[in-house]
């Protein structure tokens, strides 16, 4: 249970010192390939209670209950390490690379939570992960612009 507030209380007072980005900046996001249906498309780890909607050239925000406690949307800051991590995590599935803008990017992560966790609409300090794929950034808000590259056919 103090875990979880410690780890809000760190991000708080590391924000302070260390501000993020706050101008727009262009990331990449993995997204897996189920298609976009009406320009919509979901995060595959982020489901549940946790799950966010990405929509062609529109803001996304991390659910209410998560940004309320530090953690926010992820991505990459280079489609190298955006594409390591798709061959990794997206294997089976293919994923998606887009490039998008976002506001407010910080290189300070929270503690990694399992996804079964965040599904259920809670953070299991027993379950922590302290590790992040190279080059994850943590971002306020994330605008999907165009899908740059998929495991299947490569650049688009």
């Amino acid at each position: 249970m103090y875990g979880i507030e410690i780890s809000v209380i760190i991000l708080a007072i590391a924000y302070l010192f260390i501000k993020p980005n706050e101008n727009v900046i262009t990331v990449f996001k993995v997204l897996p390939c189920n298609g976009m249906i009406d320009k919509k498309t979901f995060s595959h780890f982020a489901e549940g209670e946790s799950r966010v909607t990405y929509e062609l050239k529109k803001w996304a925000q991390a659910p209410k209950w998560l940004r309320n406690k530090g953690y926010h949307l992820f991505a990459f800051s280079s489609y190298e390490r955006a594409e390591e991590f798709a061959l990794e995590a997206y294997d089976n599935m293919g994923g998606i690379i887009y490039k998008a803008k976002a506001k407010e990017v910080t290189e300070i992560l929270p503690v990694r939570c399992y996804r079964e966790d965040l599904a259920d609409g809670n953070l299991n300090p027993k379950r922590w992960d302290t590790t992040w794929p190279r080059d994850t950034i943590m971002c306020k808000e994330i605008q999907i612009l165009k899908a740059v590259g998929t495991l299947e056919k490569g650049y688009y």
